[in-house]
């Protein structure tokens, strides 16, 4: 499922953002990523798009979150085939764990981030 909202992408400009509540259970996974995951296209000129990027999550849900990132990236790469990127690919994942790491108070609690290697430079701006 998407979250509602709209606005300016983070770091662009000071900009007012939205405040969005949402009830989180154990395991839920959110995942924040730049336009160039969903926009990326292949030879036909055919974007990813919104629907083939919630279809590849779905389809390997039990994964891992590194392993869920490094599919995802795996399935672009595949769609894109030798097209040129044109733009970034940036991805976060973060699955929700109501338990408390290392003594944290939950609302401090640590987020890990996936890193990876950089893709091959494919005429990439």
């Amino acid at each position: 499922m998407f979250l509602d909202g709209d606005g300016l992408p983070i770091g662009i400009a000071e900009f007012d953002y939205e405040e969005h509540l949402i009830q989180l259970e154990a395991g839920d996974r959110l995942f924040f990523y730049s336009d160039g995951v969903t926009e990326c296209m292949n030879a036909q000129n055919e974007l990813f798009g919104n629907s083939r990027f919630l279809s590849s999550l779905d389809n390997i849900a039990d994964q891992t979150l590194e392993s869920t990132l490094s599919n995802i990236l795996s399935q672009i790469q595949t769609w894109s085939g030798d097209a040129p990127f044109l733009d970034d690919i940036s991805m976060l994942a973060l699955e929700f764990s109501p338990q408390s790491p290392i003594g944290l108070e939950p609302n401090r609690m640590l987020a890990p981030v996936v890193k990876f290697d950089r893709l091959p430079n494919r005429g990439r701006i």
